[in-house]
């Protein structure tokens, strides 16, 4: 599906909320994992990322939230899964074009500077 350009305000609004909240690398990091994992309980994701539990469902309720994880109750434990696979494309085809602009600093053939912000 192809948006209209200009993009309309209510529309902007949502797509500039969406970037916000994958705009976080903890958040991308579960991304990846529940993509990786399909399934997996809030101390399983902190664990594999090196985070706290109450760090992990802090950045899980904000997900949840945007509708990109859903979940469901297995007696105490809550399971979380991807919901919103654009989600991870999005962070694919961002991840891509960045990567190649640092392979182009890195190969000189760039002409910006790591960390200079533009004028």
């Amino acid at each position: 599906m192809q948006v209209q350009h200009p993009i309309p305000d209510p529309l902007v609004d949502r797509v500039a909320h969406r970037l916000a909240v994958l705009g976080q690398p903890l958040r991308i990091r579960i991304v990846e994992q529940l993509d990786l994992e399909r399934e997996m309980c809030v101390q399983a994701l902190a664990d594999a990322l090196g985070a706290t539990q109450q760090n992990v469902s802090r950045h899980l309720a904000l997900l949840y939230d945007d509708r990109i994880v859903e979940r469901r109750h297995e007696g105490r434990q809550v399971w979380y899964r991807l919901a919103d696979r654009s989600a991870l494309s999005l962070l694919d085809d961002v991840g891509a074009q960045v990567a190649a602009e640092l392979r182009a600093l890195a190969d000189g053939d760039g002409p910006r500077v790591l960390n200079q912000r533009p004028r």
